[in-house]
């Protein structure tokens, strides 16, 4: 009760943005479970189209949308790193807004493969935890489109100075 209480206390942009977020986990969700992989991809370069319009005049849009995805994937089950990733791409795209999605992968400190995904718009990430130095890239869905590789930086993958001087977290 006290969950939708803050809820209705929101503005009434917010508490749509809030919506589009959770119903496009949970779309991202179910076809990331039950769709293969190329028919995800045209589905999804079908779905980012940016809808007949300039970038809303509002600065902080991608953060409210980055906002948005996080807080809406607390309640869909399952809500990965790639589901919230491609989920904030879409909506980012279809506002106006350029976003690239990455992919990157290490080993964690037993040896296991670790993939991690996040958004990145205007060379902010958006979405994605900082740490990562540890990941090597893999991939840059600048549209999902196409995929193209990323140059790996001189030195082993994963090259902290790599990321801090290409990728920065915005405040919050």
């Amino acid at each position: 009760m006290n969950k939708l209480r803050k809820f209705l206390q929101l503005a009434p942009g917010e508490r749509r943005l809030l919506a589009k977020a959770a119903l496009w986990l949970s779309a991202v969700r179910l076809m990331l479970w039950v769709l293969p992989f190329h028919r995800q991809k045209s589905l999804l370069a079908r779905l980012e189209q940016p809808t007949n319009r300039e970038p809303e005049n509002d600065p902080l849009l991608p953060e409210r949308i980055a906002w948005a995805v996080e807080l809406a994937s607390r309640y869909i089950p399952r809500a990965s790193c790639l589901t919230q990733s491609v989920a904030a791409k879409i909506l980012l795209q279809r506002a106006g807004y350029a976003a690239a999605l990455h992919i990157g992968v290490a080993k964690d400190e037993k040896g296991q493969f670790q993939a991690h995904a996040w958004v990145e718009n205007g060379g902010r990430i958006l979405i994605g935890e900082c740490q990562l130095e540890q990941y090597a890239p893999l991939y840059t869905f600048g549209s999902l489109k196409t995929a193209s590789p990323i140059t790996l930086p001189a030195g082993k993958p994963g090259n902290a100075k790599f990321y801090s001087t290409n990728y920065r977290c915005p405040q919050r």
